[in-house]
């Protein structure tokens, strides 16, 4: 465990294996945090290339300020944690549900230092998607303050459970996550055609998050995105990437070991 600090925030990082690809993991927002890429598909990737992971604001060992969670804020600290660990070079980013929409801005703002994207139930904004979000977690929030859910997490989670579900809790309630989802704008078509890198797109065939159907987004990739594979599970959900790793997993190593690592494309070509 180390940390590094980015536009004022200390954040958790972990860096694991090397090798000439850098993949950079992006986990979920609220309940999520480094550990889900960590015990899935992080340690095997970790045997062929230089592999980041961290906590983003506000999640597990990360600080958490009081603002700055827009999408905006999420691009401004990745490009600060690559800058403070001395990455330089283009990087792979694996985004899972919001780490994706994450990735995708990336890429949109920085394309030389993005070498490409693998979204695992990736859901970007479309029109009313804040509304969604946050009508989602706002709900959320309001079962965790019920006092026998509280007692519940108490009684019968493991300890690091309840400490999550209290974090999470504080995230949504002390800061301006909920407000900042609410405004994010929406990523247009435009904006997903100019992502020029190779991208890998993994869904669950019943995947549905916050009451939005993230399976159509990966859809929408497939039609708009120039390099966009894409592939869905059959009977899979949102939660594939805990609940089907070793489909996750498969598909991701196939897919990397197809691509050109960045500043090799000239020795290959001749």
């Amino acid at each position: 465990m180390s940390f590094v600090t980015a536009n004022g925030v200390r954040f958790n990082v972990q860096r694991l294996g090397a090798g000439e690809r850098s993949i950079v993991c992006l986990h979920g927002l609220v309940m999520d945090n480094l550990s889900s890429w960590y015990y899935t598909v992080a340690n095997s990737l970790a045997k062929q290339a230089d592999v980041l992971l961290y906590d983003l604001r506000g999640h597990g060992l990360s600080d958490m300020p009081k603002a700055g969670y827009t999408v905006e804020d999420s691009v401004a600290d990745l490009v600060g944690i690559l800058d403070a660990v001395g990455l330089r070079r283009p990087v792979y980013l694996m985004g899972n549900s919001y780490g994706g929409q994450v990735g995708l801005a990336f890429a949109r703002a920085f394309p030389a230092r993005t070498a490409g994207l693998v979204l695992v139930e990736a859901h970007f904004a479309v029109e009313g998607w804040g509304d969604q979000m946050t009508a989602a977690f706002e709900f959320a929030g309001m079962r965790m303050s019920q006092a026998e859910v509280r007692e519940w997490l108490e009684k019968k989670s493991q300890r690091n459970h309840a400490r999550r579900f209290r974090r999470a809790e504080s995230l949504m309630t002390d800061t301006s996550l909920l407000n900042d989802l609410r405004n994010c704008p929406p990523l247009t078509e435009d904006d997903l055609r100019a992502i020029r890198v190779p991208v890998l797109a993994l869904y669950g065939e019943r995947s549905v998050d916050n009451w939005a159907s993230a399976v159509e987004r990966g859809r929408d990739m497939e039609r708009v995105v120039p390099q966009c594979e894409l592939h869905i599970l059959r009977s899979g959900t949102h939660s594939i990437l805990l609940e089907n790793t070793a489909w996750v997993r498969k598909w991701v190593v196939d897919w990397l070991a197809r691509q050109t690592p960045p500043g090799m494309a000239t020795e290959v070509a001749v």
